[in-house]
């Protein structure tokens, strides 16, 4: 799945709305500035934790092909950008998995797998318990304001621009910082690192345990919720809660603003 693919459009595929059918409701739902594909229904044998992983990078193959416009060549890039599962037991821990899709000369975007609860059972993987969120650079900016401004201390800024994210050096200095330079994020802050500024840091409030919450709606379709630093969206439509763990937050980061980090030149 790692390379290149060219596909040429033998006739004119015209694109439709496409309505997402909750397994839970099947109530029709499309995130804001976000493109939803609802997932055929259908089972993949889970024989090993690899025929997953090639099931769903075959399915997203398939999802880009019903979903993106083909009425002429296109080359995409499509990605799985990260795969911990290295047993079946993993697959209960997983509500999430993400795939970069980039079409040449376009942004780059993430696709994100929220997998409901059971997704996965004892007959293998069953689509009808996944919905694909396409994940722009605008929406991926507006979930990241929320959620810095959900969880910064008192003594940082009020963050408005995600291309302006107000650090504080070690010599606590203010620097603002893209969002999309950070380097890592811990359960206390987020760490960016440029070569003219160094380490600066954007602080988070420290809450009592691991057990505090803080959340709000960030639009009709989604909540945001703040949780021992990780970020995770309730999906209003199936009632589910998708994880997105700190380093998967920095993953994504990288894979939607790839055309905008600086490339180093030794």
């Amino acid at each position: 799945m790692n390379r290149f693919i060219l596909l040429v459009a033998l006739t004119v595929i015209s694109l439709k709305p496409i309505s997402l059918y909750s397994q839970k409701s099947n109530a029709a739902a499309i995130a804001a500035g976000a493109i939803i594909g609802g997932a055929a229904i259908g089972l993949l044998a889970a024989n090993s934790v690899e025929n997953v992983k090639e099931g769903f990078e075959r399915r997203m193959v398939e999802w880009v092909l019903s979903n993106k416009q083909m009425s002429k060549p296109v080359e995409f890039e499509l990605k799985l950008i990260k795969w911990d599962v290295t047993k079946k037991e993993d697959f209960s821990n997983v509500s999430v998995i993400g795939f970069s899709y980039k079409e040449r000369d376009s942004a780059p975007v993430v696709l994100l797998n929220a997998c409901s609860p059971g997704w996965i059972n004892d007959n293998g993987v069953d689509f009808s318990y996944v919905d694909v969120y396409e994940i722009t650079q605008d929406l991926w900016s507006r979930i990241m304001i929320n959620y810095l401004n959900l969880a910064k201390s008192s003594e940082m800024e009020t963050v408005t621009d995600i291309n302006k994210i107000p650090t504080l050096s070690k010599g606590k200095a203010q620097v603002y910082i893209p969002f999309y330079m950070v380097e890592s994020i811990s359960s206390s802050s987020l760490t960016f690192y440029t070569e003219n500024n160094g380490e600066t840091k954007f602080y988070f409030k420290s809450l009592s345990n691991g057990d505090v919450h803080l959340a709000n709606d960030f639009d009709k379709d989604f909540v945001i919720d703040f949780n021992e630093a990780n970020l995770n969206i309730y999906l209003k439509s199936t009632g589910d809660l998708i994880k997105l763990k700190r380093n998967f937050l920095v993953d994504i980061t990288k894979r939607v603003f790839q055309d905008k980090i600086p490339v180093t030149v030794y």
